[in-house]
């Protein structure tokens, strides 16, 4: 995707994942900065032409409207599954090889645990329990079981969190000087810190200090028919709504209508026979993380979190 468009709203960073490990309330943090506009649809999913989720927009100039306001403030979006995704990387480079990238991390059992949830707040995920949606994927990978319009790669829970082939990827296009990597675990415990330095990593001063507060804390849902008929619509409807009403338009009802629908709640805790279980699984990727960034993760193994 070479772009043809100097326009000064390029996008010059992106938060490129994971899911669920604190990239909305970075993205919210960092757009409160003067020097710091970030696109108002947050997750355009513009690049990654191998992933089934992207937004579908015409042209790179359309792309670009979601900065038109940017004016002379430093430009950003957040879409979190570029880091999924085999082609994004490049993809991203050869629009802007000068772009910074930040990643978000999170002890897989605990990311998986929380994107569940989140998938059960969309109607993307039809399986309540999340040890048989786990089990579900060997089913799914055969195309079965897969709820209406979610792309199958959201469903297949154990590929998500495969972060060093992941991070290879960035770290080898952009180069290590122009990705940030940050622990969910430094993130929360000190979360102005952790802003800070970003602020300082994306040239912005580094002494503002943005209102902190709870973003994407866990949910559930008030109606499962109003979850239903939002995310179960078909096809030719979905092209309809976007023939009729533009893109932020699109996102500023989805979003009135998540909100109108939800409500805050606490989740279970993971049982510690699953928790163990999934530290099981990915403990050799957590020691090829470690290794890779230089920094023992192995604390991840043992923690007993809640979600």
């Amino acid at each position: 995707m070479s772009n043809q468009n100097n326009s000064i709203n390029k996008p010059q960073f992106f938060i490129v994942g994971a899911p669920r490990c604190g990239t909305t309330a970075l993205s919210d943090f960092l757009n409160q900065h003067p020097s710091i506009y970030f696109s108002y649809i947050k997750e355009p999913h513009y690049f990654g032409s191998d992933l089934p989720i992207r937004r579908g927009f015409r042209s790179e100039g359309e792309y670009l409207q979601l900065f038109r306001d940017a004016q002379d403030r430093i430009a950003g979006e957040g879409s979190t599954w570029y880091l999924f995704s085999k082609r994004a990387a490049q993809e991203i480079h050869e629009f802007n090889p000068n772009a910074k990238i930040i990643v978000m991390l999170r002890n897989p059992a605990d990311m998986l645990y929380s994107w569940h949830g989140y998938m059960l707040l969309t109607g993307e995920e039809t399986i309540d329990d999340f040890e048989e949606a786990l089990m579900a994927e060997s089913e799914r990978r055969q195309g079965k079981r897969i709820p209406r319009n979610t792309p199958i790669n959201k469903l297949l829970y154990s590929d998500i969190p495969r972060y060093t082939d992941q991070l290879q990827r960035f770290y080898s296009v952009f180069g290590a000087q122009n990705v940030r990597s940050i622990i969910y675990d430094d993130f929360k415990a000190n979360q102005v810190q952790v802003v800070r330095d970003t602020f300082e990593f994306l040239g912005v001063d580094p002494d503002f200090t943005p209102e902190i507060t709870v973003v994407n804390g866990h949910a559930q849902v008030k109606s499962k028919s109003l979850q239903n008929f939002t995310h179960s619509q078909p096809q030719f409807v979905r092209n309809l709504v976007k023939t009729l009403l533009p893109s932020k338009v699109r996102s500023q009802l989805r979003h009135s209508m998540h909100v109108m629908n939800t409500k805050p709640s606490e989740r279970t805790a993971l049982a510690p026979e699953l928790r163990e279980r999934l530290n099981k699984e990915f403990a050799h990727e957590i020691s090829r993380l470690s290794h890779f960034l230089k920094r023992d993760l192995g604390h991840w193994v043992e923690i007993d979190a809640h979600v």
